[in-house]
C-alpha cells in the first residue's frame, strides 16, 4: 500500500512539477551583466525547434557575438591587471596580478603521499627512501644469472654457412 502511494506520488511530482537545472556562470570577474544577458539570449534562441535557416543564422550570429564579447571582456580584465607603472615608478595592481596567476594553477606538481609497509609516508626524505627502495627492487640483478637458459632442442632450420 505504502509503496504504491510512494510510486504514484513520485510519478506525479516528476510529471507535473517543473524543474530547471541552473548553470553556474559565477566566479569569472570579467563577466558583467551585459555579457550575461547576451549569453542568456543565445541560450534561449531555440533554432533547433524551428528548423529554419533564418533562426539558425540568428543563433550563429548571437553565438559569434557572445564569443567575441567574452574574449574582449577577458582581455580587458587581463590588461587592467597588467597595468603600467604609476607616475611614481611603482607598479600598481601587483597583488591582483599574482592572485590571478596563482588562481590559474591547475594542479600540484609534487610527489603525493606513498605507502610503505602499510604506513603512509608524507615527508620528502621518506618518499625518497620509498621510491629508491622500489627502484632497487625492480632494477636489481637476479642472483641466478649464471644459470644458462633452458635448451629449446635442436633447431628445425639448417645452419648458415660461416661468413668469410
Amino acid at each position: 500500500m505504502w509503496l504504491h502511494f510512494k510510486i504514484n506520488c513520485l510519478d506525479l511530482i516528476n510529471r507535473h512539477i517543473p524543474t530547471k537545472l541552473a548553470r553556474v556562470r559565477i566566479g569569472l570577474p570579467w563577466v558583467n551583466q551585459n555579457l550575461k544577458r547576451a549569453i542568456r539570449r543565445c541560450d534561449r534562441s531555440n533554432w533547433k525547434k524551428s528548423h529554419s535557416q533564418s533562426a539558425h543564422g540568428r543563433y550563429l550570429g548571437l553565438k559569434q557575438y557572445v564569443q567575441c564579447s567574452f574574449r574582449t571582456a577577458y582581455w580587458n580584465y587581463i590588461n587592467d591587471l597588467i597595468s603600467p607603472p604609476n607616475e611614481d615608478g611603482k607598479p600598481q595592481g601587483q597583488k591582483r596580478f599574482w592572485s590571478y596567476i596563482i588562481s590559474l594553477k591547475q594542479d600540484f606538481s609534487g610527489v603525493s603521499s606513498l605507502k610503505h609497509d602499510g604506513k603512509l609516508v608524507t615527508d620528502t626524505i621518506g618518499k625518497a627512501y620509498v621510491l629508491n627502495t622500489q627502484f632497487q627492487s625492480v632494477f636489481s640483478k637476479d642472483p641466478d644469472v649464471g644459470i644458462p637458459p633452458p635448451s629449446k632442442g635442436p633447431s628445425p632450420h639448417p645452419q648458415m654457412p660461416p661468413s668469410k
